[in-house]
């Protein structure tokens, strides 16, 4: 499955924005984990990365990477699968009985990193899904707004 691409602009006078583009590749479970953001991801602001329609009770990677990347990890045993976030950072966190994850997360306060982009995505723990083991949500591009 496929999520549309479309870019939402978050109170247009503090020039945040978010774009969700990218497909998810099926779970064990035949979900297709996507990714939200809560809040605004604003300056001195906190949001917060959040998944949808992952597996109950499984380690999560949320990744997140300063330029887009669209790596096919069917290379790498994970057919229908891509990496579009090429991480330099990464968290670690666990789906709740519900398949939902979140982490937040506190912009800090220096003006220079208003109109900064990010690239972030989820990656799931799922060796009976691919034998890369990981299976990947669709990602997010953010630009970082003044509060």
């Amino acid at each position: 499955g496929s999520a549309r691409g479309y870019v939402r602009t978050l109170n247009g006078l503090t020039g945040a924005q978010l774009e969700f583009y990218g497909r998810a590749c099926l779970t064990s479970k035949k979900t297709l984990p996507h990714m939200a953001i809560g809040g605004r991801p604003s300056i001195g602001l906190t949001f917060s990365a959040k998944l949808y329609a992952g597996l109950p009770s499984t380690p999560a990677l949320l990744l997140f990477a300063v330029t887009r990347s669209n790596f096919d990890l069917g290379l790498l045993g994970a057919p229908g699968c891509t990496l579009y976030a090429l991480p330099i950072l990464s968290l670690v966190t666990t789906t709740g009985s519900d398949g939902r994850a979140a982490i937040s997360l506190q912009v800090p306060r220096q003006p220079q990193l208003i109109g900064g982009e990010l690239q972030t995505q989820w990656m799931l723990f799922d060796p009976a899904a691919t034998r890369f083991g990981f299976v990947s949500s669709t990602a997010a591009r953010i630009k970082l707004g003044r509060q």
